[in-house]
């Protein structure tokens, strides 16, 4: 999913701005989709606030979310440095 935003990202050319606009623009096209599946998000932070997740389980949890965070915020650097 963050490859298909990114190449979403991509696709309106080299304005940074554009960019970030094609990325959200995937977001909302996909969102009736992301919460279908979201369960486990929820699910897995009930287990962390209940210290039920043995260590390492949340490993995989945040290198996700660090990968879509970084992503992210190299698209909004971009835009908020150019022009």
């Amino acid at each position: 999913m963050l490859d298909d935003g990114l190449a979403a990202a991509a696709a309106p050319g080299d304005d940074p701005v554009r960019q970030v606009l094609g990325f959200l623009t995937y977001l909302e096209g996909i969102a009736d989709e992301i919460m279908v599946g979201t369960t486990g998000c929820l699910c897995t932070s009930v287990l962390a606030e209940m210290q039920l997740i043995e260590a390492g389980t949340s490993a995989p949890i945040t290198d996700a979310t660090a990968a879509w965070r970084d992503a992210y915020a190299v698209l909004l650097q971009e835009a908020t440095t150019s022009g």
